[in-house]
């Protein structure tokens, strides 16, 4: 019962893991970017979680549920979804960039090509995953 109800937690803490490991170890990044990316993660997530709970403290207390509660939930978790995959987005872009830009063998770059199907298809489900957790929970 307490991984049930702490279930945002770890989507939460597994995105911003995910984030500053991924641009941690990139040698294509400064470490001053390293870390504006980091805090750019840091401040969201927490403050979604904030947002979240206070907005479920303040419907929680009627039953039905009103269609108003799930209209702002749903806005909301729109805003930080689009706050938190737009610039993974660019992120991804920009790596692949560099990296197809500094391998100099075909048979490599073809190899990164192909790479691009998995992450693309891993992001798009996170991210409808991320969607259906945060903003459309019955």
């Amino acid at each position: 019962m307490f991984f049930l109800e702490h279930f945002n937690y770890v989507i939460t803490i597994s995105i911003a893991l995910f984030m500053f490991t991924l641009v941690g170890i990139q040698k294509i990044f400064p470490s001053w970017l390293k870390w504006v990316i980091g805090v750019y993660y840091l401040i969201p997530l927490p403050l979604l979680e904030y947002l979240q709970k206070r907005l479920a403290d303040k419907w929680y207390a009627t039953t039905p549920v009103p269609d108003e509660f799930w209209d702002i939930n749903t806005r909301l978790a729109n805003i930080f979804g689009g706050i938190l995959f737009i610039p993974a987005v660019v992120l991804f872009a920009y790596m692949y960039f560099q990296w197809f830009k500094q391998e100099k063998r075909t048979e490599k770059r073809i190899y990164l090509a192909v790479s691009l199907v998995p992450i693309v298809l891993t992001g798009t489900s996170m991210f409808l995953f991320y969607s259906f957790v945060y903003g459309y929970q019955p």
